[in-house]
């Protein structure tokens, strides 16, 4: 759990509306229609083609969104209480726990920035809200290189 940790406030559904967005258009689905032809359109869609499109897409990280039912604002309130595990056991919900080795040369290999900010913030954003995303930011440097290894 250490991994897939809530660490801040995840996004709301208006933050991550932009990584459906991309999904739907992914998928072809019209952005004129309501949300929920949306949802039912993407249901339909194989798990073969969901995990393929994955890393064809800018926002490729699903995580956790405040949503009010299940993720609640104030999250590190909620988690400490104890209140999130009550909600957990109450749905019936259950861990996958696994393991990977040398998970970070993966992200690296796999979702690694070019060496620009853009490009940093972009993939940073994957994981935290806008919010969190620039705080973060704002306390590392950015190499003086354009070498994407540094």
């Amino acid at each position: 759990m250490i991994s897939n940790a809530i660490p801040a406030q995840p996004k709301t559904p208006e933050e991550a509306q932009p990584q459906f967005d991309e999904l739907c258009q992914f998928f072809s689905i019209s952005p004129s229609i309501s949300g929920a032809e949306k949802l039912s359109l993407l249901r339909k869609a194989s798990t073969e083609d969901l995990v393929s499109s994955i890393m064809k897409l800018k926002h490729h990280t699903f995580r956790p969104v405040t949503d009010e039912l299940f993720i609640q604002p104030g999250m590190v309130e909620y988690r400490s209480s104890g209140s999130f595990a009550n909600a957990f056991k109450d749905g019936g919900l259950k861990l996958f726990i696994g393991e990977m080795l040398n998970e970070e040369t993966l992200y690296a290999a796999t979702n690694g920035p070019e060496a620009n900010y853009d490009s940093l913030y972009l993939q940073v954003l994957n994981y935290y809200a806008p919010s969190v995303t620039t705080r973060v930011l704002k306390h590392y440097e950015l190499p003086k290189t354009e070498e994407r290894k540094e």
